[in-house]
């Protein structure tokens, strides 16, 4: 097990007590969108803390310690071989900076789902069909090792390329070149 920034002891995210922890998530970012909007200039794409209350600034900091923490347990989990049924409902969550390389989402409900900055690197998107309104925002999902014809052109549409944009956990640019060599790998893989 683990421990959280306060040194206490995290039970490990298991296939058993997933949906406890995704419900945890949901909750979570339920209360850190008002604080979000308020925090967030989408035109510049910067976040401005300094018209947040001390309870919203506590909300602020507070998530952004958690969602990495959040994003990790579940990329582990799903790492894992899955049990006979497991099911994996990430519908309306929330991760960030996960590093989900060569994760399997076959089967994984992410409809509303908002992963950002998340690492895809060799991730098997291929089985992935449940993915309305899902968000992958600075996600470098061209970097997959497979995806299904629809989930391409979903992500192409709703979480477009932007060249010289900082991608994943680690904030790498990406350029044009490594995006258009990527997407035609994956676009002949398509059946």
């Amino acid at each position: 097990s683990s421990t959280n920034r306060f040194g206490t002891a995290l039970a490990p995210v298991t296939w058993a007590n997933l949906d406890r922890i995704l419900r945890f998530d949901r909750a979570l970012t339920a209360r850190a969108y008002p604080v979000w909007n308020k925090a967030f200039n989408p035109e510049k794409e910067t976040w401005d803390t300094t018209g947040l209350s001390k309870t919203e600034l506590e909300t602020y900091n507070y998530v952004e310690g958690a969602f990495p923490v959040l994003a990790s347990q579940v990329g582990s989990v799903l790492k894992t071989p899955r049990r006979d049924g497991a099911h994996a409902d990430l519908s309306a969550t929330f991760f960030k900076y996960g590093g989900w390389q060569g994760i399997n989402l076959g089967g994984v409900n992410l409809e509303n789902a908002r992963l950002h900055w998340t690492d895809l690197q060799g991730a098997e998107l291929e089985g992935l069909t449940q993915f309305a309104g899902a968000e992958l925002y600075q996600t470098a999902w061209w970097e997959a090792k497979s995806i299904n014809r629809p989930l391409l052109e979903y992500l192409k549409a709703q979480s477009a390329f932007k060249p010289g944009s900082h991608y994943g956990p680690r904030n790498v640019i990406v350029q044009q070149p490594e995006y258009d060599k990527a997407l035609q790998r994956l676009m002949s893989q398509l059946k």
